[in-house]
């Protein structure tokens, strides 16, 4: 993928937390232990914008863990992993086990303090600063509009465990998610699965209208872009075009699902680099779709190795979509 003349460089940061994950897959017995978190998007952005951007991962990493994390990073020279923090007391770490290839429980057995503000002062000149919000403790709703102040570029946020309750065993929970628009309101771009909307619609969505009910209601809070993924279903997008208000549904590709770990990752990761690349909506949507779709395919944390797959995967997965939007398709007026 080569750098667009208008976009010769892109900056792109990524907060939240480095994860130390101890998972039991669904059909399996044995339990394993690997690095996720913010590593999912840093890995999947890096080849994305190789050569002409640069990623850098913002987060807590425990002292033990700090060299591996750094070797896993230095694979890609456009990682800056100049920017992550040694805490002395230890990683974030998670208990995952797969009820399913697509559900799972969640037990955060140990969460890093807040993100010190004068780290996150030194994104201000950032093209694209990403929050994948996994612990809650990284970022408070202060922290991030104190952010919005200051980022030059685009801001955007994963919703993620923004939505969930945490017991005090750290088990994870879904409730209504009260808070929202202090959160959503600083944003530019937010990403949501179909759980984490309805922890704001305080009901399940099931149908296109419930889909596009929420995404009006997300894009008058003040984004001026939405994605809400639907798993195997493919995703709703929703974005402005000057006072209008467009949506498109994008669909999926065909892969069955052998595990969905860092999908939302995955997609978020593909989208911010064809929209930073100077791409529309619906199309960096579908690219994402593709990259998503493969991720699905895949075991544990990797890198994404050589992106021209995903342009072949994009064409035979999801050729019709791309005619359509080649066609002049550019979606349909939001409700």
């Amino acid at each position: 993928m080569t750098a667009p003349a208008h976009q010769p460089m892109g900056r792109i940061a990524v907060i939240g937390a480095i994860m130390v994950d101890h998972l039991l897959p669904y059909g399996h017995a044995e339990w394993t232990t690997s690095y996720g978190g913010i590593l999912y998007n840093t890995l999947r952005l890096a080849p994305l914008v190789s050569p002409w951007g640069q990623v850098a991962p913002v987060a807590w990493i425990g002292a033990a863990h700090h060299p591996e994390v750094v070797r896993i990073l230095a694979q890609w020279p456009n990682v800056d992993a100049g920017r992550l923090l040694v805490h002395d007391d230890g990683s974030d770490e998670n208990v995952l086990r797969f009820t399913s290839p697509t559900e799972r429980e969640e037990t955060m057995t140990r969460r890093c303090p807040a993100l010190p503000r004068e780290r996150l002062a030194e994104l201000a000149a950032f093209d694209w600063v990403h929050f994948n919000c996994i612990t809650q403790r990284e970022l408070s709703a202060q922290d991030l509009a104190w952010l919005r102040g200051r980022v030059r570029g685009v801001l955007s946020m994963d919703l993620h465990n923004r939505a969930a309750r945490f017991d005090e065993a750290g088990r994870l929970s879904s409730g209504p998610f009260t808070d929202w628009r202090e959160w959503i309101g600083s944003v530019d771009v937010v990403q949501m699965n179909e759980h984490e909307c309805a922890s704001i619609l305080e009901r399940q969505p099931e149908r296109e209208e419930d889909f596009c009910a929420a995404l009006a209601t997300l894009i008058d809070c003040g984004p001026r872009e939405a994605v809400i993924t639907w798993g195997p279903r493919g995703s709703f997008l929703a974005w402005r075009e000057g006072e209008e208000r467009r949506w498109a549904r994008i669909p999926p590709t065909r892969h069955p699902a052998v595990d969905t770990t860092g999908c939302g990752d995955s997609f978020s990761a593909a989208y911010q680099s064809r929209r930073l690349a100077g791409e529309h909506p619906v199309r960096a949507a579908l690219f994402a779709s593709a990259v998503s779709g493969w991720n699905a395919t895949q075991t544990g944390l990797f890198d994404a190795g050589d992106v021209s797959r995903f342009d072949a995967i994009l064409h035979e997965h999801l050729g019709t979509a791309v005619e359509r939007f080649e066609a002049g398709w550019r979606g349909e007026t939001l409700p």
